[in-house]
C-alpha cells in the first residue's frame, strides 16, 4: 500500500487533494506545547550527554584528583539536566495522555 494521497476528480471535472485534518482550540495548543516540550527534552538530554562526556574524560584523565571540584560541579550539572528532561518528559506524558481523551464539549 502506498502512502501517497489519492487525488480524486470531483463532479465538475477538476482534481482535488483530500482535505487535511485541521486542529483548532485546545488541540492546536496542546500540539504546539508537545512540540515545544520535546525540543526542550532533546536539548536537556543533549546537554547531559555533553557533560557526561566531559566527566568521562575527567575520570579517565591523568589529573583527576586536581580537578575533583570541577568534576563534582559537572556531575551536579549533569544531574540537573537529567532532572529537567525528566520533568518535561512527565509534562509531555500528560499531554499525550490527554490526546487519547475526547476534548469536545459534547463528550460529557
Amino acid at each position: 500500500m502506498s502512502s501517497t494521497p489519492t487525488i480524486r476528480a470531483v463532479t465538475n471535472g477538476t482534481a482535488t487533494e483530500p482535505a487535511r485534518r485541521r486542529f483548532h482550540g485546545i488541540r492546536k495548543l496542546r500540539d504546539r506545547e508537545a512540540k515545544g516540550l520535546i525540543a526542550i527534552i532533546c536539548d536537556a538530554l543533549s546537554q547531559a550527554a555533553d557533560l557526561a562526556h566531559e566527566l568521562h574524560e575527567g575520570v579517565y584523565g591523568p589529573d583527576r584528583a586536581a580537578i575533583a571540584d570541577q568534576l563534582q560541579k559537572s556531575l551536579l550539572e549533569t544531574l540537573t539536566c537529567m532532572e529537567t528532561a525528566d520533568h518535561y518528559l512527565r509534562m509531555l506524558s500528560d499531554i499525550l495522555d490527554g490526546d487519547t481523551e475526547d476534548t469536545t464539549p459534547d463528550a460529557a
